[in-house]
């Protein structure tokens, strides 16, 4: 599964999810200051959950 991880999940989620073979990405690299909008098109053109 593709996972997008909001600035609020920890990273021991993130971590979890990739030892267990998911793709995740993370708001966290990607922009801490991003606006929900635009983490849900993010996540949309991705296809991530």
């Amino acid at each position: 599964m593709k996972f997008l991880i909001d600035a609020g999940v920890g990273k021991k989620v993130e971590e979890m999810l990739q030892l267990k073979g998911h793709d995740v990405k993370s708001i966290l690299d990607i922009n801490p200051a991003m606006n929900d909008l635009s983490i849900l098109q993010i996540a949309l053109s991705d296809k991530r959950m």
